[in-house]
Protein backbone atom coordinates (compact mmCIF):
# COMPACT_ATOMS: atom_id res chain seq x y z
CA UNK A 1 0.00 0.00 0.00
CA UNK A 2 1.53 3.27 -1.12
CA UNK A 3 0.11 6.31 0.65
CA UNK A 4 1.61 9.72 1.46
CA UNK A 5 2.07 8.63 5.07
CA UNK A 6 3.93 5.43 4.16
CA UNK A 7 6.19 7.42 1.81
CA UNK A 8 6.95 9.93 4.59
CA UNK A 9 7.67 7.11 7.03
CA UNK A 10 9.94 5.43 4.50
CA UNK A 11 11.89 8.68 3.97
CA UNK A 12 12.14 9.26 7.72
CA UNK A 13 13.29 5.72 8.45
CA UNK A 14 15.90 6.01 5.69
CA UNK A 15 17.20 9.28 7.14
CA UNK A 16 17.18 7.86 10.66
CA UNK A 17 19.06 4.79 9.44
CA UNK A 18 21.77 7.02 7.97
CA UNK A 19 22.02 8.97 11.24
CA UNK A 20 22.21 5.76 13.28
CA UNK A 21 24.84 4.31 10.93
CA UNK A 22 26.91 7.48 11.19
CA UNK A 23 26.60 7.57 14.97
CA UNK A 24 27.35 3.85 15.28
CA UNK A 25 30.46 4.35 13.15
CA UNK A 26 31.46 7.40 15.17
CA UNK A 27 30.86 5.51 18.40
CA UNK A 28 32.92 2.58 17.15
CA UNK A 29 35.74 4.89 16.12
CA UNK A 30 35.73 6.83 19.39
CA UNK A 31 35.48 3.65 21.44
CA UNK A 32 38.38 2.08 19.59
CA UNK A 33 40.51 5.23 19.91
CA UNK A 34 39.76 5.34 23.64
CA UNK A 35 41.14 1.83 24.04
CA UNK A 36 37.91 -0.18 24.19
CA UNK A 37 38.24 -3.69 22.77
CA UNK A 38 37.26 -3.57 19.10
CA UNK A 39 35.05 -6.66 19.43
CA UNK A 40 32.89 -4.98 22.09
CA UNK A 41 32.64 -1.75 20.09
CA UNK A 42 31.64 -3.52 16.89
CA UNK A 43 29.15 -5.71 18.77
CA UNK A 44 27.48 -2.62 20.25
CA UNK A 45 27.28 -1.01 16.80
CA UNK A 46 25.72 -4.13 15.24
CA UNK A 47 23.15 -4.44 18.03
CA UNK A 48 22.22 -0.79 17.52
CA UNK A 49 21.77 -1.32 13.80
CA UNK A 50 19.50 -4.32 14.29
CA UNK A 51 17.17 -2.17 16.43
CA UNK A 52 17.00 -4.72 19.21
CA UNK A 53 16.04 -3.57 22.72
CA UNK A 54 19.69 -3.28 23.77
CA UNK A 55 20.57 -1.53 20.53
CA UNK A 56 17.83 1.04 21.05
CA UNK A 57 19.00 1.59 24.61
CA UNK A 58 22.64 1.98 23.56
CA UNK A 59 21.76 4.34 20.69
CA UNK A 60 19.62 6.60 22.85
CA UNK A 61 22.15 6.57 25.66
CA UNK A 62 24.99 7.38 23.28
CA UNK A 63 23.11 10.32 21.75
CA UNK A 64 22.21 11.68 25.19
CA UNK A 65 25.79 11.23 26.40
CA UNK A 66 27.20 13.11 23.38
CA UNK A 67 24.80 16.02 23.95
CA UNK A 68 25.76 16.22 27.62
CA UNK A 69 29.45 15.84 26.80
CA UNK A 70 29.37 18.69 24.27
CA UNK A 71 27.51 20.93 26.70
CA UNK A 72 29.94 20.13 29.51
CA UNK A 73 32.93 20.88 27.27
CA UNK A 74 31.34 24.20 26.25
CA UNK A 75 30.78 25.16 29.90
CA UNK A 76 34.28 23.99 30.84
CA UNK A 77 35.86 26.09 28.07
CA UNK A 78 33.85 29.16 29.05
CA UNK A 79 34.68 28.94 32.77
CA UNK A 80 38.31 28.03 32.08
CA UNK A 81 38.78 30.97 29.71
CA UNK A 82 37.24 33.38 32.22
CA UNK A 83 39.23 31.98 35.14
CA UNK A 84 42.56 32.24 33.28
CA UNK A 85 42.39 34.22 30.02
CA UNK A 86 46.09 33.56 29.32
CA UNK A 87 45.69 29.77 29.46
CA UNK A 88 46.72 27.96 26.26
CA UNK A 89 44.40 25.06 27.15
CA UNK A 90 41.05 26.84 27.27
CA UNK A 91 39.43 29.19 24.81
CA UNK A 92 36.13 31.06 25.05
CA UNK A 93 35.98 30.84 21.24
CA UNK A 94 35.33 27.10 21.52
CA UNK A 95 32.20 27.59 23.65
CA UNK A 96 29.88 28.29 20.67
CA UNK A 97 31.49 25.48 18.67
CA UNK A 98 30.60 22.87 21.28
CA UNK A 99 27.19 24.47 21.90
CA UNK A 100 26.41 24.12 18.19
CA UNK A 101 27.71 20.54 18.23
CA UNK A 102 25.37 19.80 21.16
CA UNK A 103 22.44 21.30 19.24
CA UNK A 104 23.30 19.28 16.12
CA UNK A 105 23.42 16.06 18.13
CA UNK A 106 20.26 17.01 20.05
CA UNK A 107 18.25 17.11 16.80
CA UNK A 108 18.66 13.36 16.04
CA UNK A 109 18.19 12.63 19.76
CA UNK A 110 14.85 14.47 19.72
CA UNK A 111 13.76 12.61 16.57
CA UNK A 112 14.90 9.33 18.11
CA UNK A 113 13.00 9.92 21.35
CA UNK A 114 9.92 11.04 19.45
CA UNK A 115 9.77 7.82 17.44
CA UNK A 116 10.77 5.26 20.06
CA UNK A 117 8.08 2.64 20.52
CA UNK A 118 6.43 3.31 23.88
CA UNK A 119 4.74 -0.10 24.20
CA UNK A 120 6.28 -2.43 26.76
CA UNK A 121 8.31 -5.22 25.21
CA UNK A 122 6.42 -8.50 25.01
CA UNK A 123 2.95 -7.00 25.58
CA UNK A 124 0.65 -7.77 22.68
CA UNK A 125 -2.40 -5.70 21.93
CA UNK A 126 -5.66 -7.57 22.20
Amino acid sequence: MDTPLTRKLARFSGALTIVVLALAGLGALVGTLRGQPAVEVVTAAVVALRRGPWGLLVTGSMLAMYVLECLSIAVDQWFGAHADPASPITSAALTPVFAVAAALIAAPLAAYLRHVDRDPIGVAEV
